[in-house]
């Protein structure tokens, strides 16, 4: 007789100790009750048991510094970052729980009764298959602007080391504009809750004021608000793609989002404004790069990651406009450090250029990161064109005098 009791939130199975079952009247019968005993087996193996375990041990796993990871209030646990998560340990509790029921039906099996012994076995068999067949999770993290991608490193998940280069790459880059009007950004996510800060620098980079009247020293919060909402329209207007990006984003102080706002103004105001042949944006970037270090031994620019990682290409740069101050032929590419550190004092002391990037964060990384490198190589495009124009127009004058 088998009879189901509880113990906690997970069921369990126990046999009756008493009088053992009377001898069946027939082989029929006999065969009926094992086949009876055996589905009630299958049945809580799959459903009941496989079910409690898997998502009582799957959260168990999890823990609170896993939950800890993603606010409560952010977007990426509304959209289901915890999900997916519960879902990857959930597949590694299944490895556990499929080899436990394994182990238990083909050592049970041998025991049990005629019928009963059959079932087990083929269940044992079928369940290490399964085991087999369940490969881990593969590892899932959010990418840069809240998509999900595959193949992350531990320590990438864990160190969420592209955060803190951007963000301190991008105050940096919006600190070089905001000094016009003597002010600084501080923490990039609580900064710019106000909304002056933004507003300022909306307004320097595009030579525009805005459209209606905002408070220049918000003191309540609504205040706050309507400066935010008054900088998206003047976003919104100019063209600026902001897709599930808002102002109550920049308010909660977001920082995945804060820093996707940063890219999108940094492509619109400084990327897209560059037009070299025809050509616009980021590709009117790479084809000015190519063309400015055409001949330079060592120097193939393909893109904006791994083709400046020697610090070769930014040499390149400086030399080009200005080769008395760098010789090229004595740099190598086995000194990366010792290249990338020379281009950034040059470009700083030279062309006026604001040292936004660090050595390391060229370095110290297999792939450097792309948006950090176009923000850095665009700040030289800009600066390299102004100081040609002040040299054309030191020409003109001397041609005067």
């Amino acid at each position: 007789m088998t009879t189901w009791q509880r113990r906690g939130s997970v069921p369990c199975v126990r046999h009756a100790a008493g009088s053992a079952e009377g001898s069946a009247t027939s082989g029929q019968t006999a065969t009926a009750k094992h086949e009876k005993r055996s589905e009630e087996i299958r049945h809580f193996l799959d459903t009941t048991l496989s079910k409690h375990v898997v998502n009582h041990v799957a959260r168990k796993i999890l823990g609170s510094a896993r939950t800890e990871a993603v606010p409560s209030s952010s977007p990426a646990r509304k959209s289901g970052h915890r999900t997916v998560r519960l879902v990857c340990a959930s597949r590694w509790v299944w490895c556990c729980v499929w080899g436990w029921h394994g182990c238990v039906c083909m050592c049970v099996g041998p025991w049990g009764a005629r019928g009963l012994t059959r079932t087990l076995w083929l269940r044992g068999w079928w369940c290490l298959l399964q085991l087999l067949q369940c490969a881990p999770p593969t590892v899932f993290t959010m990418s840069e602007w809240g998509e999900r991608k595959t193949g992350a490193s531990k320590a990438e998940v864990e160190s969420g080391r592209w955060i803190a280069v951007q963000k301190r790459i991008f105050t940096r880059w919006a600190n070089a504009y905001l000094k016009a009007r003597k002010l600084k950004i501080k923490e990039l996510t609580t900064d710019l809750q106000d909304g002056v800060v933004l507003i300022n620098l909306l307004e320097i980079l595009s030579g525009e004021h805005m459209h209606c009247k905002w408070r220049k020293e918000p003191k309540m919060e609504i205040h706050k608000r309507e400066n935010l909402k008054t900088a998206f329209e003047f976003m919104s207007k100019h063209g600026l793609r902001l897709t599930n990006i808002g102002s109550v984003d920049v308010w909660d102080g977001n920082e995945k989002i804060i820093l996707g706002l940063m890219w999108t103004i940094i492509a619109k105001f400084q990327v897209d404004e560059i037009s070299v042949e025809g050509v616009s944006g980021k590709d009117a970037l790479r084809l000015w790069c190519t063309h400015k270090t055409a001949g330079y031994e060592g120097v193939n620019v393909k893109n904006f990651h791994r083709s400046w990682k020697d610090g070769l290409a930014f040499c390149a740069l400086i030399h080009k406009h200005r080769p008395d101050v760098v010789d090229f032929d004595s740099l190598s590419a086995d000194s990366p450090a010792e290249n990338l550190g020379l281009a950034f004092k040059l470009a700083e002391d030279y062309f006026g250029i604001d040292r936004i990037l660090d050595v390391e964060d060229i370095v110290d990384v297999a792939k450097p990161d792309e948006k950090i490198v176009i923000t850095y190589v665009a700040f030289i495009f800009k600066g390299l064109v102004e100081f040609l124009r002040r040299k054309a127009l030191a020409k003109s004058i001397g041609k005067v005098m």
